[in-house]
């Protein structure tokens, strides 16, 4: 166990009671003064339809489930709780919850011994002397569009040896919707005004950017003396809901030369992970990367996707446009995306732990390695792995991730215009067959997809309410008389 875990150790296992009663699926009332303190925390959720079976918080040993979860898992859970409280206000930018996260963050890297990573933004020091990169933007996706104060947070673990001056970067976006009403992506539902927790999205990356702060904190303080090593810039973006607003700042305005830096793992909604199965976009951006991660995933257990190119969609985007090779660590879409629900007992830390060590590997062998990881650039005829290539034709529809044990894939939206909508798709409907093949995940979706051309017809089986049904749908190109809108 890490020195510094033992440190926090008795800390955090105090402040996780209430998160361990809704991990474990409590309904009961808490005893005590508690129970009165969380009047306000409850009503504010009341809201949430409530899906976990009842369990007597007696029969609930936390010393065991803690030391089960190991110190690793136990850090990243009081973290996501933390950030995820109402006392932050969804973290949406300029709000006072906003600032006491970018305040949190700062703290920690206090306190895992990193070095400030920007100098003063009134330019009168050129010193690195400062965590935060202050800068402003106007968001999109708004009824009214204005300029917004943003700030990228970051802390540099200083390398040494022949690697000193080479450079990774481990970042994820610590900012929200607040309550929807800026850069909420269900801008129509009842859920505009209602308080978004953003536990998945993304607390949890936030969080596997502070316990890897510690941990490799700590693996570099141990390692020899002699050990060449690259310097890593753990980076929290702000203003990524609103167009990936921080990200671009930052490339624009480096503190660090982007020229030596190999990779940056950006870590958004990590916090689902569902039968070991992970997706990595952008494992094709650099030379390398996709034995690295196999050899690493591997014996871990995990189920790795691995695509060629990035999404487009996170903050590595704008690290890969500048030609800096970008790793997109995602565990999948679920019902509660951008909404009231993504609270964080919804989340699985022993699953983020797992994924934590992963990029802890993978980190520690580039960190070591002699030569720069090249970039590659995205080929345009789709994924050079060609079981991952892009398919030529697109459903239109926005999927939520299905749950374990479920069947079928239940559809969240349906784009105007799309293969999807002029065949009678509706949101709502869950996708079962395709073809006579039967649907239980986006890989079993985008396979299909994979086997065809525009203008072909498949046959697809939706359940709708209690109602199965069968729809011919004739398949179009990617965009082809779509009215598609970005999604963060």
């Amino acid at each position: 166990m890490h020195t510094i875990y033992r440190r926090r150790f008795s800390i955090i296992l105090s402040s996780l009671y209430l998160g361990v009663v809704l991990f474990s699926g409590c309904s009961a009332p808490l005893q005590g003064s508690t129970e009165s303190s969380l009047t306000t925390v409850s009503a504010e959720y009341a809201h949430v339809e409530a899906t976990a079976v009842a369990t007597r918080p007696a029969d609930i040993d936390l010393r065991r489930v803690f030391e089960d979860l190991g110190p690793q898992a136990t850090s990243w859970y009081q973290h996501v709780q933390t950030l995820s409280n109402p006392f932050f206000e969804g973290r949406v930018p300029e709000s006072r919850g906003h600032e006491l996260a970018a305040e949190y963050i700062e703290m920690y890297f206090r306190d895992a011994g990193l070095q400030p990573a920007f100098p003063l933004s009134d330019g009168s020091n050129n010193q690195l002397v400062t965590y935060r990169q202050p800068f402003t933007f106007v968001p999109w996706r708004t009824d009214d569009p204005k300029e917004c104060q943003g700030a990228n947070i970051g802390g540099i673990l200083p390398g040494r040896g022949a690697n000193a001056d080479q450079w990774i970067v481990i970042g994820a976006h610590y900012d929200h919707v607040g309550r929807g009403k800026l850069g909420g992506v269900r801008r129509s539902s009842s859920n505009i005004g209602k308080l978004h927790p953003g536990a998945d999205d993304n607390a949890s990356g936030v969080a596997g950017v502070l316990v890897l702060a510690d941990a490799l904190s700590e693996h570099y303080s141990l390692a020899d003396r002699s050990a060449s090593l690259r310097s890593i810039l753990f980076l929290c973006f702000d203003a990524e809901e609103f167009g990936l607003h921080g990200s671009r700042y930052f490339v624009q305005n480096p503190t660090i030369p982007l020229a030596t830096t190999s990779l940056i793992i950006n870590l958004d909604m990590i916090g689902r992970l569902r039968d070991q199965e992970l997706m990595i976009f952008g494992a094709g951006t650099g030379t390398g990367l996709e034995n690295i991660l196999k050899k690493h995933g591997e014996p871990l257990g995990l189920d790795l996707t691995l695509y060629s190119r990035g999404t487009g969609s996170s903050d590595e985007a704008n690290f890969q446009r500048s030609e800096i090779p970008g790793l997109h660590v995602f565990t999948g879409m679920t019902p509660e995306y951008t909404s009231p629900a993504d609270q964080a007992y919804t989340l699985n830390p022993r699953g983020a732990a797992t994924i934590m060590q992963l990029v802890e590997s993978v980190t520690l062998d580039i960190s070591a390695q002699s030569e720069k990881v090249a970039f590659i650039a995205p080929s345009r005829d789709g994924d050079r792995n060609p079981a991952r290539q892009r398919p030529k034709v697109r459903l239109g529809v926005r999927l939520a991730q299905a749950e374990a044990g479920s069947t079928g894939i239940p559809i969240r939206t349906v784009s105007e215009g799309s293969s999807a909508s002029d065949a009678g798709l509706q949101a709502g409907d869950v996708l079962l067959i395709w073809n006579g093949e039967e649907l239980n995940s986006m890989r079993d979706l985008f396979t299909q997809l994979r086997k065809h051309n525009p203008g072909d017809v498949v046959q697809i089986t939706v359940r709708r309410d209690e109602e199965l049904l069968k729809l011919p749908v004739t398949l179009k190109a990617p965009n082809e008389g779509e009215s598609r809108r970005r999604t963060g």
